[in-house]
């Protein structure tokens, strides 16, 4: 009976120790990602070595490209008001 109750007063100090270096050996940094580069994004294609007026171009292209879908919205909401107002 003394070498079990000896046993158990052993019992908590092994359990701790074993949590511990689990806790410990479990540890894993997290590595942080570099902010909004071409090259980590999936989204974004990737262009290198552009000179300034291809780059002007590509912006002109997208600027259009809002531009018409733009009036294409407002045409669509204008069709919309109008049906509303004729009912």
């Amino acid at each position: 009976m003394m070498q079990l109750k000896n046993k158990l007063y052993l019992l908590p100090l092994c359990l701790i120790n074993y949590l511990g270096l689990f806790l410990l050996i479990n540890i894993h940094p997290v590595m942080a990602i570099v902010p909004k580069l071409p090259e980590t994004s999936s989204r974004q294609p990737v262009y290198q070595n552009l000179t300034i007026e291809e780059n002007i171009i590509n912006l002109k292209q997208k600027i259009y490209d809002n531009a018409t879908e733009i009036t294409k919205i407002t045409h669509k909401i204008n069709e919309l008001v109008n049906n509303d107002n004729q009912k």
